[in-house]
């Protein structure tokens, strides 16, 4: 793995660390150069130089610097918009911190807090990643990150390596404690007692007051955290101590669901996502939360996670025996996610057990060119045979699976299959479709005699024997080229050739001077003669 533009100088793979073990062991070997850490498509760089954090590079901070400035008092949101409007049109070319530090609007202290509270947020952020992997580059960040730096956001400024560690380690065992009362920000907390007497007395602090009146039934913890004045982490620490005071208590399951459910219209898409997400934490008897939390991502326009959510709802409603609900949940995570084969096929197979064959035929042909397309021809050609034992005279089912033999190199395969397609479109009486299926099979294999032999056949039986000695004649060169070393084999074949032409009537035809030659070039004169008088 590696990043795109990256100069791979000293790579080196070293997925096997934890996290902080492998940041402390490049800081203390006081290594230059930068750490990727990535999470599926989440990635961050992270800048070393003498046992300091010099950056973090990140594609979308989730930690913006001037709202931790104004969560830290620092400084008023109306003048971080008015340095960021003035570096959107191009009249502030400085960086935000330092935009507002050279206007006299924060100190360089604020700024240096800011600066280290963001970082540690970033960091922090990894430790919760579940599947870590990691590049170390040597050299300078800008070799590392080449044209990539434009597309990503630089965080932060230098500090000791060490000391950050120590902070996220403290706040790592904080986050512990809190978790165990305040365990998610989807959390919907209510008053479960009078503050009053809380909010006279010396424990309560000015972040207890901020947050209180937040604290209505209806706000969840991202929402408050939001709407306050206060970082995160001081944030976090105040509900901690409400709850400890029993003071708040969270809403449970049931009782979430049926907030989410009265305020349909009222909450944004959001805010309703957020409970549902949190209701299928805690879980809930009767009521089926994937299919309200599909409808809200497909209104959120996140068609991945609508996709997943209608195939668990489907699932679960084919295991009720529910089959039409389940097809229908299906239908909409094959419209959420057109490019995923798995739900097609899916589909195919729920249509299958509903007795309707002919658009589970159309949809396994969906998957297999979705497949087809990513390189799984063997799956795909697994599910075109499944659909045509299920659907045999389908054409679209038999164009598709004979075009991706013949990609594969499978041309005999491709041949046995026109064959079976010519069979049973003749028992249908669908004489022009046989005749297809042949012709293609001719050209799949062109030194085949048999192929053309069953084309002869057929247009013998549809009434066209001039054109039936025509196909055997053009037999002749492949059969001839096929038994060049068995002469005694190609021998009867043309004499066989000889009886079928005589019995079209094609006596005196060009084919049959193709046979007569063809026993000359075998050393049978006689037979040539017998042929040709």
């Amino acid at each position: 793995m590696g990043s795109p533009g990256a100069v791979r100088s000293g790579r080196s793979t070293l997925d096997v660390f934890d996290f902080g073990l492998l940041l402390q062991a490049l800081a203390q070997s006081r290594k230059e150069g930068t750490l990727r850490v990535t999470n599926g498509a989440q990635e961050k760089f992270i800048c070393l130089r003498a046992g300091r954090v010099e950056a973090v590079y990140t594609t979308r901070s989730r930690f913006p610097l001037g709202r931790i400035l104004y969560n830290l008092r620092a400084v008023e949101l109306a003048a971080v918009e008015e340095v960021t409007a003035d570096q959107r049109e191009g009249r502030e070319s400085r960086g935000l911190g330092e935009a507002l530090l050279a206007r006299g609007l924060i100190g360089a202290e604020d700024l240096a807090t800011a600066l280290e509270y963001q970082v540690i947020e970033e960091l922090l952020e990894v430790f919760y990643w579940p599947k870590v992997s990691y590049e170390f580059f040597g050299g300078t960040p800008e070799r590392t990150l080449g044209e990539k730096a434009a597309a990503l956001t630089r965080v932060g400024g230098s500090h000791d390596a060490h000391g950050i560690l120590l902070q996220i380690t403290t706040l790592l065992d904080d986050f512990e404690k809190y978790g165990r009362t305040t365990p998610s920000l989807r959390d919907v907390f209510e008053l479960a007692a009078d503050p009053e007497e809380y909010l006279g007395s010396d424990e309560c602090a000015e972040e207890a007051r901020a947050i209180l009146p937040l604290i209505d039934g209806q706000r969840d913890m991202a929402e408050v955290v939001r709407d306050v004045r206060l970082t995160r982490l001081e944030a976090m620490e105040v509900f901690y101590r409400l709850r400890e005071a029993s003071l708040i208590r969270p809403k449970n399951s049931f009782e979430l669901f049926m907030l989410a459910e009265s305020n349909r219209n009222t909450f944004p898409a959001e805010k309703r996502a957020r409970l549902y997400e949190r209701i299928a934490e805690l879980g809930i008897q009767g009521f089926d939360i994937s299919h309200r939390r599909a409808e809200v991502y497909e209104e959120l326009g996140r068609p991945a996670q609508a996709a997943e959510e209608f195939l668990a709802h489907s699932l679960r409603r084919e295991a009720e025996g529910a089959l039409p609900a389940a097809e229908e949940a299906m239908d909409r995570a094959a419209r959420a996610a057109p490019e995923r084969a798995d739900l097609r096929e899916r589909r195919a197979r729920l249509l299958l057990a509903l007795g309707r064959a002919d658009p589970a035929g159309a949809e396994f042909l969906a998957a297999a060119r979705l497949l087809a397309a990513r390189g799984e021809a063997e799956h795909a050609d697994a599910l075109l045979a499944e659909a045509l034992t299920i659907c045999p005279g389908d054409p679209a089912l038999f164009e598709a699976r004979f075009d991706l033999l013949l990609a594969r190199r499978h041309p005999r395969a491709a041949v046995r299959l026109a064959l079976d397609a010519a069979r049973t479109r003749e028992s249908r009486r669908d004489l022009a479709g046989a005749r297809e299926a042949l012709e293609k099979a001719v050209r799949a294999d062109p030194r085949r005699i048999r192929p053309r032999a069953e084309l002869a056949g057929l247009l013998e039986r549809s009434g066209e024997p001039e054109t039936a000695a025509t196909a055997l004649g053009d037999a002749v060169p492949g059969l001839l080229a096929r038994l060049a070393r068995r002469p005694g084999r190609a021998a009867r074949a043309l004499a066989d050739l000889h009886l079928r032409l005589t019995r079209l009537g094609a006596v005196a035809s060009p084919a049959m001077v193709v046979v007569g030659e063809a026993h000359l070039r075998l050393g049978r004169p006689d037979h040539a003669v017998s042929v040709l008088k």
